[in-house]
């Protein structure tokens, strides 16, 4: 039993200290304020209580947080929130990241992915998501931000891999920056409402990626959802379509477009373990085209 206890207590050590090299004690003049702080997915509310819940949805293990403060000048928090698989990692930050902005590309040395605005830097490496937040912007704070930034992406030794889900998406006319990658309806309804109750079954075992295109004549999205059986995936489709188009006649077929309010189609194709859905088509034939793979 000791030696039990004594190898459990050798495996939090190292655990524990994952996040030291990654947060310098210094960095543009300003310098680390009391010690790193870490939560875990127990006591993540204790931080960040009105967002916990979204961290949770990527599978969350734990994040570090460190504080850097310089006299007269505004503070900067740095935040390495460290996930289970790299997908995750990406998923946080594709949650995140701003459409309409464009990727920095001055930055590339940064993450895999990357974006800065406003004094907040953020990327995603590796299992790990991380902002680096000034208080206030000013030319010495941003460059104190992106110094963080680069001392802990440089720190991740790791690389991961988008979703290979993302390769189902048509790339003709996709705003790149609208992907979002996740597993829970919670996170789906937060970028495109689609119904309180979770009427496609996503879960922890469910992937999903959403994504919007330009046309001329608008900008439809399309979801992709993979479910872990194709028996799942036919349930989730029938459970859909009979909610979702309850006003419709009833059908069983695999493919469905049906005109909805405000004259725009959604259209509904159950393939395998996958079901794609395309939503504000303003054509019966756009929505159609949006299914095909």
């Amino acid at each position: 039993m000791m030696c039990l206890i004594a190898s459990a207590l050798v495996i939090a050590g190292s655990q524990a200290a994952w996040y030291e090299p990654m947060l310098p004690e210094a960095a543009g003049g300003w310098r680390a304020s009391g010690a790193v702080r870490t939560y875990d997915r127990d006591h993540i509310f204790d931080y960040i209580d009105g967002a916990g819940e979204l961290y949770l949805a990527y599978d969350f293990r734990d994040v570090a947080v460190r504080d850097y403060e310089k006299p007269g000048a505004p503070k900067i928090t740095a935040d390495i929130y460290r996930m289970s698989t790299s997908r995750d990692a990406y998923g946080v930050y594709s949650h995140e990241r701003p459409v309409n902005e464009p990727a920095n590309r001055s930055l590339a040395d940064i993450g895999q992915e990357r974006d800065y605005g406003a004094g907040l830097l953020r990327f995603w490496k590796g299992r790990f998501f991380v902002r680096v937040l000034a208080d206030r912007e000013t030319t010495e704070s941003r460059a104190a931000v992106l110094a963080i930034g680069r001392n802990v992406s440089k720190a991740i030794m790791e690389t991961g891999s988008p979703p290979d889900l993302i390769k189902q998406l048509p790339r003709k006319a996709l705003i790149p920056r609208s992907v979002r990658y996740f597993h829970k309806h919670t996170v789906l309804n937060f970028h495109y409402y689609l119904a309180d109750a979770n009427i496609l079954d996503l879960g922890e075992k469910t992937d999903a990626v959403l994504a919007q295109y330009k046309l001329n004549s608008g900008k439809p999205r399309l979801l992709i959802v993979r479910y872990p059986s194709a028996k799942a995936a036919s349930t989730a489709f029938s459970k859909f379509t009979r909610a979702y188009f309850k006003d419709k006649p009833p059908s069983d077929a695999p493919v469905r477009v049906e005109q909805i309010e405000h004259g725009q189609y959604v259209g509904a194709k159950l393939d395998g373990p996958i079901v794609r859905l395309a939503f504000d088509a303003p054509t019966r034939e756009q929505a159609q085209t949006m299914l095909r793979r």
